[in-house]
């Protein structure tokens, strides 16, 4: 929705009006599912498009545990720990994974509560 001038038309979702009609908004942040090639630049992309539009306090990026394109393969938590910090290295203010597969520990609950306690405080 926020690197596709077509996202618009596909999803009928525009980031622009999610950002002005509402508190918050999510983006999905998965790399894996639009076949990134290089991961890092997907996320500078999308960080810089929520960035033009000054909305860093507005959106959460929406990253995937598992790997729908391969089976549902779950993401390993380091993984998906390391995705957070580059977020938040980014300045990402908000961050969120799913799904959550409590009863199987997946993502890591410890390795989680790590990531995101390295959360910055708001500018």
């Amino acid at each position: 929705m926020a690197l596709s001038p077509k996202a618009e038309v596909w999803y009928s979702q525009s980031l622009d009006n999610s950002i002005a009609h509402y508190d918050f908004t999510a983006i999905m942040a998965m790399p894996l599912m639009e076949k990134a090639a290089d991961p890092a630049a997907f996320f500078h992309d999308l960080v810089k498009a929520v960035e033009d539009r000054d909305a860093t306090k507005k959106v959460v990026f929406e990253l995937q545990a598992v790997d729908w394109r391969n089976d549902s393969a779950p993401i390993p938590s380091a993984d998906l720990a390391a995705e957070i910090r580059r977020l938040y290295a980014m300045g990402v203010q908000h961050v969120a994974y799913y799904p959550d597969v409590p009863f199987g520990n997946h993502p890591d609950a410890a390795v989680m509560r790590a990531a995101f306690a390295l959360k910055p405080n708001e500018p």
